[in-house]
């Protein structure tokens, strides 16, 4: 997060320059979170002492403080705001953060640099002259956690079906879509399904789409050098199908789940359903898949699983998918390979 709350707040409305200079190393300091009855904050103006109450705030020994009558969720994104952002900032800013604070990871690995931004900013800030103005944010370049590859690491899934959501209830993507929602969009985005979903495309598959790795070895999938190589874009093409369409009674998670790229999505999105997928699993070949472990591709991770293979009633009339074991026992428990 420390990596990315640039960007987030950028896409969630919040303009850039709203954080302050050496923001994370303020947030470094923070020291925990309480809350108590009746919060009062004092002001020391001019000489005087004033003695309020307060909804929520981040003191001199930088406790963050949350009154226990107010929505917790609501006050400390209110307490952080007055924190880490200029003075003067959009009053809308609050819910900004909150938007990119609470939303999915999206590039997980690229977190891993966020300690040596917080040294460099650390040094920065000890220094007594700066040579790059305040609020300077590099636009490009790919940091050592984006060119390490994503290795594959699926484990099995809770077994049971998710529910769907109740009536009235706000699923987790409700607050920040920015179109008009889809017919199924209230059946969508629970935090049970995203986490499977975030499971399959990560930990399953590294970001790659069944189909290619059903066609292709790894490498021939997403060549080197080439703009797919690196999970950082595969990341923007790799989406989660619901194979029987919710509005159909389809059931969510990973049961229901296959990963495909937009382009195998877009072709194949209409042409399979549950019982191809079920059918092709039942009698699904052993096979395996070489991930890269190392940037220059000279160590391999071997990943065992299914090759199923599809008829299809309509062009292209065949379609091959390749399942990790784990997903399959999902989708089928009697599925052995």
């Amino acid at each position: 997060m420390l990596a990315e709350l640039p960007k987030r707040l950028e896409v969630n409305g919040v303009r850039d320059g709203t954080l302050r200079p050496n923001w994370r190393v303020s947030v470094a300091q923070l020291v925990t979170v309480r809350t108590a009855n009746n919060l009062r904050a004092r002001f020391e103006f001019r000489g005087r002492s004033y003695d309020i109450p307060y909804r929520s705030g981040v003191d001199p020994s930088r406790v963050v403080w949350l009154d226990q009558q107010g929505d917790p969720f609501v006050s400390i994104y209110h307490a952080l705001s007055y924190f880490l952002f200029v003075n003067g900032f959009d009053p809308l800013a609050p819910y900004g953060l909150r938007m990119a604070v609470e939303a999915p990871f999206s590039s997980a690995a690229r977190t891993a640099g966020w300690r040596d931004l917080l040294e460099a900013e650390t040094q920065d800030e000890d220094s007594e002259s700066k040579s790059e103005p305040s609020g300077f944010e590099r636009g490009h370049g790919l940091s050592d956690a984006d060119k390490r590859p994503v290795v594959p690491d699926p484990k099995p899934f809770t077994a049971g079906s998710i529910p769907r959501p109740g009536s009235g209830v706000m699923n987790t993507r409700q607050l920040r879509r920015p179109r008009p929602a889809a017919s199924t969009f209230p059946l969508r985005g629970t935090v049970e399904e995203l986490e499977q979903i975030r499971q399959l495309k990560e930990e399953h598959y590294a970001w790659h789409c069944q189909t290619c790795l059903g066609l292709h070895d790894v490498e021939s999938a997403t060549p080197p050098d080439t703009y797919v190589a690196l999970a950082k874009y595969r990341r923007q093409i790799v989406q989660a199908h619901h194979v029987d369409h919710l509005q159909n009674t389809g059931a969510l998670g990973a049961a229901n789940i296959i990963v495909l790229c937009k382009f195998h999505h877009d072709l194949l999105g209409d042409r399979l359903s549950g019982d191809l997928i079920r059918s092709a699993l039942g009698r699904a070949v052993a096979t395996c898949r070489r991930f890269p472990t190392d940037e220059d591709g000279a160590e391999f991770k071997t990943l065992h699983g299914l090759e199923a293979s599809i008829e299809l009633d309509a062009s292209p009339f065949h379609a091959t998918l390749f399942f990790t074991r784990e997903h399959a026992d999902a989708w089928s428990p009697q599925t052995n390979g």
